[in-house]
């Protein structure tokens, strides 16, 4: 199942802006929907005047970015998911959302990770998204690496991750 407009955590969001790949992920994965507290959180309570700030800005402008809206019920499903494993309000709405809906999320939070594998939910790690853009043909093999280096800067990843993750992006499924 290809990952499509899925709910992304705050440092999702603030990973992608600080490597400046909003079009380059969109490729991968469509627009990346901020629920309410993870916009307040990236942008709302951020110094407006960093560029990562600027970045989400003009990534919402472009349809890169989007807000979603909670209804009631997912409200009260994020609220249940906080409450019952103490993640903070940003990570539980995305939670919330992916079970509500496509159950597919973005998260880097370790801790909302585990909670997702528990919930069912397919997520990926910010990182993660230049393998997803090979494995479905989306990006050329150069871009897929580009991406991934762009993204590791500002994600903290370690030596054996990054190596993992460079094999599976050569792994040559497109014919290149």
């Amino acid at each position: 199942m290809r990952l499509t407009d899925p709910p992304a955590d705050a440092t999702s969001v603030v990973y992608t802006a600080k490597a400046d790949r909003f079009p380059t992920v969109a490729r991968c994965l469509g627009a990346l929907i901020l629920p309410p507290a993870v916009w307040e959180e990236a942008v709302d309570a951020a110094d407006h005047g960093r560029p990562d700030v600027q970045r989400i800005l003009a990534a919402e402008g472009s349809g890169f970015v989007r807000r979603a809206l909670l209804p009631e019920s997912v409200r009260s499903l994020s609220d249940e998911i906080e409450r019952s494993f103490g993640l903070g309000a940003g990570e539980s709405q995305v939670l919330a959302m992916a079970v509500s809906g496509s159950r597919q999320a973005i998260v880097d939070d370790r801790a909302a990770r585990r909670i997702a594998v528990r919930l069912g939910i397919i997520h990926f790690r910010t990182v993660e998204i230049a393998v997803v853009g090979r494995a479905y043909g989306l990006l050329s093999l150069a871009e897929a690496q580009e991406l991934l280096h762009a993204l590791a800067i500002p994600a903290p990843l370690k030596a054996a991750d990054m190596l993992a993750l460079e094999r599976l992006i050569e792994e040559d499924r497109h014919g290149e």
